[in-house]
């Protein structure tokens, strides 16, 4: 308190601060959902999403293919500077597989992480849907940011923890 009122270069750089982190630009992600049956995709930024892209998985497909569609729907990086990307099977690592190759064919231990950073040019990360929607509840939702449980049964049956502000990853 003493400084606050003697020397004043303290609160006005306290205020500047805090307008400089207010009027600092939100960053726009690309996030990505790829699921047993179709793809959906949309810019998010704050709780706002944009421009929303949804196609079919088409159960063989190359996830090279459906990556490369959704980048040219989007054109280049600038639009966004970061991608998300939700999937249905295991992401270890940033490498993918299916827990269910008949639902939907991925190339075991796929490297969906580096495929993403090559193809969209700015950060990526990648998560289970399920551990993905596990941690959106725990954030912004139901969970209050209170340890939770998530269970997601959909074209497959899945779930996520997080415990201790924590996400637990992998099997």
């Amino acid at each position: 308190v003493g400084s606050a009122i003697t020397r004043t270069e303290h609160v006005t750089a306290w205020f500047k601060a805090a307008v400089d982190a207010a009027a600092a630009p939100v960053p726009t992600t690309l996030a990505i959902d790829i699921g047993g049956t179709k793809i959906a995709a949309a810019l998010v930024q704050n709780a706002t999403v944009h421009a929303e892209l949804t196609f079919e998985t088409g159960g063989s497909a190359n996830p090279d293919v459906w990556l490369r569609t959704i980048a040219a729907h989007y054109g280049e990086a600038g639009a966004y500077s970061r991608v998300a990307i939700a999937v249905s099977g295991l992401v270890e690592d940033g490498r993918w597989s299916a827990l269910n190759p008949a639902t939907l064919r991925v190339p075991d231990n796929y490297p969906l992480v580096d495929a993403a950073r090559s193809i969209f040019s700015v950060p990526a990360v990648a998560l289970n849907d399920a551990q993905a929607a596990a941690w959106g509840e725990y954030a912004w939702g139901a969970g209050e940011r209170e340890d939770i449980a998530f269970l997601t049964i959909s074209t497959g049956i899945g779930g996520g923890v997080v415990l201790n502000g924590k996400l637990l990853r992998g099997l």
